[in-house]
């Protein structure tokens, strides 16, 4: 048998009894030495415990960390959180929201004691709170990411509570319906009126748009940074016809470093919105244009729609909206009724210019 690491020792100090094995710490045997109890029995039990772990690691099965135990939920969340920010991360500032709900249920709680039944009771007090279930389950993506943590104990069973992607919206508008929202808009309301139309045209995110400044024009292209970006990528967006026109607007109007801004101040009050007044100036243009109910980022969908119609090869529009999961884009594909009749509009055009060469060859 291999003993490489030996079998460990327990003893006691004073009441208490410790336990002490060889283990693999920073990819060297290192003694480790663990409080084991009030008794003999207990200490030995942890003892007979480590060295399985010990063992478990030796054969590539897990991977060994002292004590983590003893390591809380809100200890794994805050790797979590240092890691998103280290790598600039802009979702990051949601996950410290939904960090802030997970601490202020668990607490201190080590992850080690958390299960299935504990995560349900959680998700039970946050409906309680009025939490939609998308959000809960948010925070609990996040307590996923802390179970995969290194030194995390295993992790128990986190429920999905809404089906991946089953609450997608799936608005949009048509160029009709678009022209129809900037119309209503107030007539004072230009600098918010850019945004929106450079939105339509480019489907990037808001806060992406928030960021943008006249550094990041260079010539005839604009530079989106990685930092500025919510993937971390780096992006280049041509300016030519419509988006120039905004350009040459927004230049004329110049303010600050920000391209698009609302009287001087930032348009985006979070990831996905705008500040109070916007969305008020937004919702009443919406009913004035019959609109109502229609969202800020349905205008993402409607300029990956715009893209595909005209036809935009897939790997292009994902480049200019700034996606990079297919799957994300493929979401943004809505089809409706239109598209549907001119589908199949267009397989009868070919079936019957089929039957007439048919007809004309037979005749023949």
């Amino acid at each position: 048998m291999d003993r490489s690491y030996g079998q460990g020792r327990v003893f006691q100090r004073r009441k208490k009894w410790w336990i002490a094995y060889y283990a693999p710490v920073h990819g060297r045997a290192t003694e480790v030495r663990e409080s084991g109890g009030d008794l003999e029995k207990d200490a030995r039990a942890l003892l007979a415990s480590r060295l399985l772990e010990v063992a478990a690691h030796k054969r590539g099965l897990t991977t060994f960390h002292a004590g983590r135990e003893k390591v809380t939920l809100a200890a794994l969340v805050g790797e979590v959180l240092e890691d998103m920010a280290l790598r600039k991360k802009t979702s990051a500032r949601t996950d410290v929201s939904h960090a802030k709900r997970l601490d202020e249920y668990f607490g201190t709680t080590r992850a080690v004691t958390i299960t299935e039944a504990t995560i349900a009771a959680y998700v039970v007090w946050r409906r309680g709170a009025g939490a939609a279930d998308k959000t809960i389950d948010h925070e609990l993506a996040l307590m996923r990411r802390a179970f995969r943590r290194p030194g995390a104990p295993p992790s128990p069973r986190i429920p999905l509570l809404v089906s991946k992607h089953a609450n997608a919206r799936r608005g949009f508008l048509t160029e009709k319906q678009f022209r129809a929202l900037l119309r209503a808009l107030p007539p004072g309301e230009t600098d918010l009126r850019d945004l929106i139309e450079w939105f339509w045209w480019t489907g990037m995110r808001p806060a992406e748009i928030a960021r943008l400044t006249w550094e990041d024009v260079d010539g005839d292209v604009l530079r989106l940074a990685a930092a500025d970006a919510k993937t971390g990528r780096a992006r280049l967006i041509p300016l030519v016809g419509p988006l120039a026109a905004i350009i040459k607007r927004r230049r004329a109007v110049q303010d600050g470093a920000l391209i698009f801004h609302v009287k001087g101040r930032r348009a985006a009050a979070k990831y996905a919105g705008w500040q109070k007044r916007e969305m008020a100036i937004w919702h009443a243009a919406c009913r004035a244009a019959g609109l109502e109910g229609t969202i800020p980022y349905d205008l993402r969908r409607c300029a990956i729609r715009n893209l595909r119609a005209a036809g935009v090869p897939e790997r292009v529009a994902m480049e200019i909206s700034g996606h990079r999961s297919r799957a994300t884009f493929d979401r943004y594909g809505i089809v409706d009724e239109t598209d549907l009749r001119e589908a199949f509009a267009r397989v009868t055009r070919f079936k019957t210019r089929t039957q007439t060469r048919t007809r004309s060859h037979v005749s023949a």
